[in-house]
């Protein structure tokens, strides 16, 4: 009898995944930061971009570089689960996707904050007082 062996990438890392979140949450925060003290930072130039401007467009691509590593972590995790595991997440993330849309569709009701007319700039009186 043969036992077919299983992939070594059939399971979830969970370190890898702690390590890569953890990442993108301090990335985030960092991004977050730089933004909120551009003023400041601003004041410091590298050559010719200013400091902001540098992290500003640095960060974004290691964030999203461990995203990517963060799915390929899920992938790897869900592919080792059995098929009924794999069913009832499936499942799952229809139920959450089909309770996001009436979220979505709320957007455009009828409540009165969406019926204000912005536009409309009423007219200013052109009176100067000398």
């Amino acid at each position: 009898m043969v036992f077919r062996r299983k992939h070594p990438y059939s399971k979830l890392r969970p370190d890898k995944l702690k390590t890569d979140f953890g990442r993108v949450v301090g990335l985030a925060i960092l991004l977050l930061i730089v933004r909120l003290y551009s003023d400041v930072l601003n004041s410091m130039t590298i050559w010719l971009l200013e400091m902001v401007t540098t992290i500003s467009l640095i960060s974004p691509w290691f964030i999203v570089k461990n995203l990517y590593k963060i799915f390929v972590n899920l992938r790897y995790g869900f592919r080792g689960l059995t098929n009924g595991s794999k069913l009832v997440s499936i499942i799952l993330l229809i139920l959450l996707f089909w309770q996001t849309c009436p979220i979505q569709d709320g957007f455009g009701s009828s409540d009165s904050i969406f019926n204000e007319d912005y536009s409309a700039i009423p007219a200013q009186s052109s009176t100067t007082h000398y």
